[in-house]
């Protein structure tokens, strides 16, 4: 049986073929399909059809102009039905970060109910901090940060998501933060000296009366001492871990326990980790900044460990704030420096069903790729941005829905250069591509060039933001 046609579609199609001069259906159609397979065989080069739909959301910003049409696209990230997660990708110097930040002052401007949070490790969006008036933190080796922090889930996003798991959910990401722990000092850890840490945390979450009960989340998390203490008792007194009178059973455990507390022992007080041993002392979403400003550059040692905890912290904390959040995380090949990225991938899943929007930004689509989950983050993304990536791999192209003149176009995207009043990028939106020019205001330019090395006193005070 033939599929009905619905009917908006079928005047969308009707309005489209008579506004361009077509004799009749039949013609607009095989004009169509002579498009299509030009496209197909590579011949219509970095040429594009016509889109179908102006893009003009209620509440959106000016997400550049369409350069087939001329016609301005306006968004509203959170009006998508997928969720409003943004992956942008571009070499050094193409415009990703310019384009992010406007978009970001574009929206600040327009909206008051919005929070916004920049991981920040090279201080690309200072002046957009300054601007704001947002909180600026420096995130560096002396700040808390607390691995095991569980944060209550509101019972209607529990009831709204079965397959939500909040305790599990944190175990697996205290794990792989201590994944990532082992591969930054170097340490080789067992399976068996894994599973007993594993185990401890459990005892520590028990010891602290949190359980997979979510109604036991609210009560105070457990810090590293705490998990140490269990692990010193595992070690001390074997025996009542052992779940036999196996003396093989009862020496592992004593053996792993040990080998734990060593590998272990910078996360203790006066160690090179030691601020991970204490309760979070960042602050966010506090009711007196809508923009928070992470900034990693005084960080040397351990940036990629931070980076994941910060994605952690903002993720799981966005879940208890009302109204929309947008999580910018700059230099985003920091975050899949780890060897699990499980969690990483719910969090990115996950983030629709609380009003959060993940805007990634990596320098290259191969630093997911590497990674295998070039697919996983960009099927999550109901908006990518596309700059300038010369070496474009046909494969990755291939990946990620492009035609051949799709991809060329990538590849020779005006990279917004000095002398340029504009940039290039490949928008998708939702399922559709679009050629896309992006110009700057005098204020948007005038942030985005901010130093506050060199910058005059008072000269952010009168940017409209």
């Amino acid at each position: 049986m033939r599929p009905e046609i619905p009917s908006a579609l079928v005047e969308r199609v009707e309005h489209i073929y008579e506004s361009e001069g077509y004799a009749s259906r039949g013609e607009f159609i095989r004009d169509a399909i002579r498009r299509r397979v030009e496209e197909v065989e590579g011949e219509s080069n970095v040429d594009f059809a016509e889109p179908i739909v102006t893009l003009n959301e209620e509440g959106g910003v000016k997400y550049g102009t369409d350069i087939r049409s001329g016609n301005p696209i306006i968004l509203n990230r959170f009006n998508r039905p997928t969720g409003g997660n943004v992956l942008t990708s571009g070499h050094i110097g193409t415009g990703k970060t310019v384009t992010t930040q406007a978009v970001l002052m574009r929206e600040l401007r327009e909206r008051d109910d919005i929070h916004v949070v920049i991981i920040d490790p090279l201080q690309a969006f200072t002046g957009l901090a300054y601007a704001s008036g947002g909180q600026r933190v420096s995130v560096g080796g002396g700040i808390g940060i607390n691995p095991l922090e569980i944060t209550p889930v509101p019972k209607k996003m529990v009831e709204e998501v079965p397959s939500l798991d909040p305790y599990t959910t944190n175990i697996k990401d205290v794990m792989g933060f201590f994944e990532a722990y082992f591969v930054s000092t170097e340490r080789e850890v067992s399976s068996d000296d894994f599973a007993l840490l594993e185990r401890a945390v459990h005892e520590t979450y028990t010891n602290h009366g949190i359980t997979r009960d979510p109604h036991t989340h609210h009560l105070e998390s457990p810090t590293m001492p705490d998990l140490l203490d269990v692990i010193s008792q595992m070690a001390q007194y074997p025996t009542q871990y052992a779940h036999s009178d196996s003396e093989t059973e009862i020496e592992t455990i004593e053996r792993s326990a040990a080998e734990l507390l060593i590998s272990l022992n910078s996360l203790s007080e006066g160690g090179e980790y030691e601020h991970f041993g204490r309760q979070t002392e960042i602050s966010l979403f506090d009711g007196e900044h809508q923009l928070t400003h992470l900034d990693l550059h005084s960080n040397v040692s351990d940036t990629s460990l931070i980076y994941r905890q910060l994605f952690s912290l903002v993720v799981d904390r966005a879940k208890q704030v009302e109204g929309e959040v947008v999580l910018v995380m700059d230099e985003g090949r920091y975050l899949f420096n780890t060897p699990s990225t499980d969690t990483i991938e719910t969090g990115f899943r996950h983030s629709r069903h609380y009003d959060l929007s993940i805007n990634l930004i990596v320098q290259s689509l191969t630093d997911l790729e590497n990674k295998e989950l070039l697919e996983p983050v960009s099927n999550s993304c109901s908006i990518v941005q596309l700059h300038r990536e010369p070496d474009l791999s046909a494969a990755t192209a291939k990946k990620m829905g492009l035609s051949t003149g799709e991809a060329d176009f990538v590849r020779n995207a005006e990279p917004g250069v000095s002398d340029s009043d504009f940039s290039e990028h490949l928008l998708r939106v939702d399922s559709e591509w679009r050629p896309v020019q992006f110009e700057l205001d005098n204020d948007e330019q005038l942030v985005i060039d901010f130093d506050p090395r060199n910058s005059v006193s008072g000269l952010m005070d009168n940017i409209d933001i």
